[in-house]
């Protein structure tokens, strides 16, 4: 018994010290090779027209800071997405004040005290309802921003 595991001991040394002499010496060096191709290509070819497309990027970046202050520019579009989104939620509170779903609260229907539509045209009438009236917003305070915008250059 203790013949077998001595064996197997020394077969699993000499496997281990050719492995580790056949990554030393064949593995490792091919690895560094290819490195040093892929490093000289990516240096060579990709990083030139990644520096012009980043100058590009970055010029276009400033020219549109320059126009317009960032600050500025978000906080408008963040006061009209904002009061356009408001109202859109609100005008779910007009569809629920106007038509009901069938469901278990109202037995089906049988004790609603207005009309009542299936899932799929309420859902239907939310989105259609939602998506006009937060343009009509959308597009009042855009006008109404471009306007306050026009006078205070007009002061200026």
């Amino acid at each position: 018994m203790n013949k077998n595991i001595h064996t197997i001991k020394t077969a699993c040394n000499k496997h281990f010290t050719f492995v580790n002499a056949y990554t030393k010496n064949a593995i490792i060096p091919q690895t560094k090779i290819c490195l040093y191709w892929l490093l000289t290509f990516i240096r060579q070819t990709l990083f030139p027209h990644t520096r012009t497309t980043l100058q590009l990027a970055r010029n276009e970046l400033i020219k549109i800071h320059q126009k317009q202050h960032w600050y500025k520019r978000c906080s408008k579009t963040m006061f009209e997405n904002s009061v356009g989104l408001a109202m859109a939620m609100l005008s779910t509170k007009i569809i629920q004040h106007f038509v009901e779903i069938r469901e278990f609260s109202n037995l089906w229907g049988l004790f609603a005290t207005r009309p009542v539509v299936s899932e799929a045209t309420y859902e239907t009438l939310s989105f259609l309802i939602e998506f006009l009236i937060a343009l009509i917003v959308f597009t009042i305070s855009g006008h109404f921003f471009e306007e306050y915008r026009d006078r205070n250059n007009a002061q200026q």
